[in-house]
């Protein structure tokens, strides 16, 4: 039958789920669009991932095109899985554009793991920071209290301001 001219074009990418073994962990590797017809092979790997792996699990989604909210609730489950365990977690590494705004969205973005060894990506006005160093206690036992800039006499502000 041919393509009638109401029909939208399907150009979804079937999503695919596949467990690899790495040195510290597993990595559960997405791939595709993923929503609720992927999310039962995506619990299915991620549990697979933490009974039987012994590290951290890391989903990378650098090959994700598309994900909904069931796909995130695979990963919050995935994390709960892992919350009685002290010393293992889940992570994402690698999230494509959109994968990254969901998890944002949602205010998961904790779970996305930074670059190892590599420059960050680029941070959202809300993600962004500076390191500031830990200040030495005082003899009271904590940090000293900053100065304040002394304020700008009122002609020189005043000049400033007028051009």
């Amino acid at each position: 039958m041919g393509t009638s001219s109401n029909e939208i074009p399907d150009d979804r990418h079937p999503g695919e789920v596949r467990n690899v073994a790495e040195p510290d962990g597993t990595s559960v590797r997405l791939r595709g669009d993923h929503d609720l017809s992927t999310v039962g092979r995506l619990a299915t790997a991620l549990v697979e991932a933490v009974t039987t792996g012994t590290g951290n699990v890391v989903v990378d989604l650098r090959e994700v095109t598309f994900m909904d909210a069931s796909t995130v609730g695979s990963l919050i489950r995935g994390r709960n899985l892992l919350a009685m365990s002290e010393t293992r977690q889940l992570f994402v590494r690698h999230p494509s554009d959109a994968s990254r705004r969901l998890l944002e969205l949602v205010r998961l973005g904790d779970l996305i793991q930074p670059h190892a060894g590599g420059p960050r990506p680029p941070a959202s006005a809300l993600e962004s920071w500076v390191e500031v160093p830990e200040a030495a206690p005082t003899s009271a036992g904590r940090p000293p209290v900053p100065a304040l800039p002394a304020p700008a006499p009122a002609a020189a502000a005043a000049e400033g301001s007028v051009r």
